[in-house]
């Protein structure tokens, strides 16, 4: 196995999924502020090597959101899922990421909910609604 090459492509989704792992490894173990930064150096390396609109990007910046959410910044929270939202794209045309782009609006629905907000959470569930019919 040590004699076997891998291309430059596919060691950077090593390097991309190695991240992601760390990542869970320390959201689980209850370090958000360690994920916390290693969500935002992710967010960088996928942009970089996949584009801003990519699936591995938007999944980085979903992480972050729920990091942020489970550390108590929910200020911080709805600022990365706004910023996960951005992926969207249309029903038609919808962008790599679209589906982290839905469950951040999905969360933020929840978050609304909790708050008492029903008339904005409405909103955002029918806005997650509508990418899975």
């Amino acid at each position: 196995m040590a004699d076997q090459q891998v291309s430059g492509s596919e060691a950077q989704e090593i390097r991309i999924k190695a991240h992601f792992y760390l990542i869970r490894v320390l959201r689980n173990n209850g370090n958000h502020f360690a994920a916390i930064q290693r969500c935002q150096e992710l967010i960088q390396l996928c942009i970089a090597i996949n584009g801003f609109h990519s699936f591995s990007a938007n999944r980085a910046r979903y992480n972050l959101a729920v990091n942020h959410c489970e550390a108590g910044n929910l200020e911080a929270a709805v600022a990365a899922y706004d910023e996960a939202r951005k992926c969207l794209g249309t029903v038609d045309f919808p962008s790599e990421g679209w589906v982290f782009a839905v469950f951040a609006t999905n969360e933020l629905a929840q978050l609304y909910e909790e708050e008492g907000n029903i008339d904005k959470a409405g909103k955002y569930y029918e806005e997650a609604l509508v990418f899975f019919l």
